[in-house]
């Protein structure tokens, strides 16, 4: 009984800890699948590129240089405007 206890407890502690890794800013974002490497050079405008990061949160193909939340600012406009917030570990 003791163990049942004590790995319930674990199991517990375990889970918040993972949940308290995440920073849910932004919990109603919608996310992509990410299906291979985007370089700036394949976006045709500075829009295209947010769209784009803002669909794959944590940045995976490194579009936002400067980790302010804008992709690929040296593309010509449209432009994206605001970034969404994305999920960042602590």
């Amino acid at each position: 009984m003791i163990r049942v206890v004590f790995l319930a407890i674990a199991l517990t502690l375990a889970t918040v800890a993972a949940l308290a890794a995440f920073d849910f800013t932004d919990s109603q974002s919608v996310v992509a699948t990410h299906d291979g490497d985007k370089n700036c050079s394949d976006f045709p405008n500075q829009e295209a590129a947010q769209d784009h990061l803002n669909a794959h949160p944590g940045d995976p193909d490194g579009l936002d240089g400067d980790d302010d939340g804008i992709a690929c600012e040296s593309l010509p406009c449209p432009c994206g405007g605001t970034p969404t917030a994305t999920w960042h570990l602590r």
